[in-house]
């Protein structure tokens, strides 16, 4: 057990993101397969034996305990690039020794501290709520990509002055379309040369629902969260990467 003083002498390492750094899918390692439902993914409520596993196992805890840095993990299922900012923000970025940001689907959208995404009946009761005006959704919708680079933009400037402490994941297969080859090596963590992670993932057999054991369940058949050897080998190629 790490005591209260050799705690505070420890040096931090700050991760945000969505499901991917949450660590989806590792509760399928810990538990009989036949305890979930296919609802699972939303509505299965993580027990406490569950969380233990999952922080120790995913790949943000991997590369914590690897350099012995006390892991601050602000990840949340179904987290919008938005929302991953705006906690940001609040940040001492001195306090820390490292940021790796994973970044994610475009369809997830931020706006007046909103998060919500483009099904219509999230449209509806965020617009019946006055969360958000029709106006407001057809102009995010429509300039997403513009939306999305901005956010690329925002990141950088908090990090202008220790660029070396940023490393992203493009989790998202969109960003190589609206970020030149330079912007994403110059923070972007690779495997096997491949700064798409996602990419990486589906291509060598590292979802979920691509192993015999899952794909055809229906609790796991819809599960493109890494499995945990995917968690081990991203987490093996971010600690080459810092």
């Amino acid at each position: 057990m790490v005591s209260a003083q050799q705690e505070n002498n420890m040096k931090k390492i700050y991760f945000d993101g969505c499901s991917y750094t949450f660590g989806q899918g590792l509760e399928l390692y810990c538990n009989p397969l036949d305890i979930f439902k296919p609802n699972r993914m939303s509505e299965y409520l993580f027990t406490k034996a569950d969380m233990e596993f999952i922080k120790k196992n995913r790949y943000t805890g991997i590369v914590a305990n690897h350099f012995e840095f006390i892991e601050i993990n602000k990840s949340k299922n179904g987290k919008s690039n938005g929302m991953i900012l705006n906690d940001l923000k609040n940040v001492n970025i001195k306090e820390f020794e490292y940021f790796i940001i994973q970044l994610t689907h475009f369809n997830r959208y931020f706006t007046n501290n909103v998060e919500w995404n483009g099904q219509s009946d999230t449209i509806d009761y965020c617009i019946k709520n006055n969360f958000l005006t029709k106006e407001l959704v057809n102009y995010t919708i429509s300039n997403i990509e513009k939306i999305q680079y901005e956010y690329f933009l925002e990141l950088q400037k908090i990090f202008v002055d220790c660029t070396e402490k940023l490393k992203i994941i493009f989790h998202s297969n969109e960003w190589q379309d609206i970020l030149s080859k330079d912007e994403i090596k110059k923070y972007g963590i690779s495997i096997d040369g491949e700064y798409m992670i996602r990419k990486w993932a589906e291509e060598n057999n590292m979802f979920i629902n691509q192993q015999y054991e899952f794909k055809a369940n229906p609790a796991t058949i819809g599960d493109s969260h890494l499995i945990l050897a995917g968690h081990q080998i991203l987490a093996e190629s971010i600690i080459k990467q810092l």
